[in-house]
């Protein structure tokens, strides 16, 4: 049997969050008026499309691909409550990106967005998706890619200081022969681009497609702002290490303050 070649090209994509109003869904399936946001999005998307390669060896996708059927809100906040309406606009969303790909893994979400029962099962099937895991340990000749969704549990004021936990732990682990040493570490789920590095360890945090919801911004208006992309890890024998993390990111939709001139007088009584 032939022995497949290591990767030179690894796409990263997740948080899609398909069927949020607040995230990119289908454009001929959107309301003729309104939903500013999703549309911006879907710009950025499209944008990213033809600005990645036309081929790459392996494309992960992270978790949290649909938004699911928020039976907290009682399902306001999403274009459909159901999972097969979600995962059939999460398949048309990603189609693009799976046509270039040599093979496909699936990391698994939030249940609570991915669904129980893994509703997911059809994408993997209309899109080709190889392997479908929770934990992905790959070996690479020069070390191992380690992929999750969900980065490690525990609240801290700084991005930086949950990914060095991250690398810090792994080490650990790894030393007390718990699990493999891994030479790359790459989360998802919080939304926000991050990339530490060091001679023995690159820690990644990666973007996400969703805008800042109404839970998100009162929960913390100024912490819960997300970076918006995706990211290539390709093989760069001038990187240390041997690859090199390259993310494509996009700014938040510009918000413009309300000028006090526009409120106006208070009528008299």
């Amino acid at each position: 049997m032939a022995r497949r070649r290591s990767p030179e090209t690894i796409a990263f994509l997740g948080d899609l969050h398909a069927g949020s109003w607040w995230a990119p869904w289908p454009r001929p399936s959107l309301p003729e008026a309104g939903f500013v946001g999703p549309r911006y999005l879907l710009d950025c998307w499209e944008d990213l499309q033809r600005r990645w390669p036309r081929s790459v060896n392996l494309l992960i996708l992270t978790g949290d691909l649909i938004e699911g059927p928020q039976r907290k809100s009682g399902g306001h906040g999403v274009f459909a409550v159901s999972d097969r309406e979600q995962v059939e606009g999460a398949i048309e969303l990603l189609r693009p990106f799976t046509k270039r790909a040599e093979r496909i893994i699936r990391i698994t979400g939030t249940p609570y967005h991915d669904g129980h029962g893994d509703p997911l099962l059809a994408l993997d099937y209309a899109l080709g998706v190889d392997l479908c895991t929770q934990v992905l340990d790959l070996a690479l000749p020069e070390g191992i890619l380690n992929v999750a969704h969900h980065p490690m549990g525990g609240a801290t004021l700084y991005q930086g200081t949950q990914v060095d936990r991250e690398g810090l732990w792994s080490t650990i682990a790894s030393g007390t022969h718990r699990t493999h040493e891994s030479r790359w570490i790459v989360r998802a789920h919080r939304h926000h681009w991050l990339h530490q590095a060091s001679e023995h360890k690159d820690v990644v945090q990666l973007p996400c497609w969703q805008l800042a919801t109404p839970y998100a911004i009162k929960a913390n208006y100024w912490r819960f702002q997300p970076s918006l992309g995706g990211v290539l890890m390709q093989r760069d024998p001038s990187a240390w290490g041997g690859y090199r993390f390259t993310p494509t990111l996009y700014p938040l939709p510009k918000q413009r303050p309300m000028e006090a001139h526009r409120l106006g007088r208070k009528k008299a009584a």
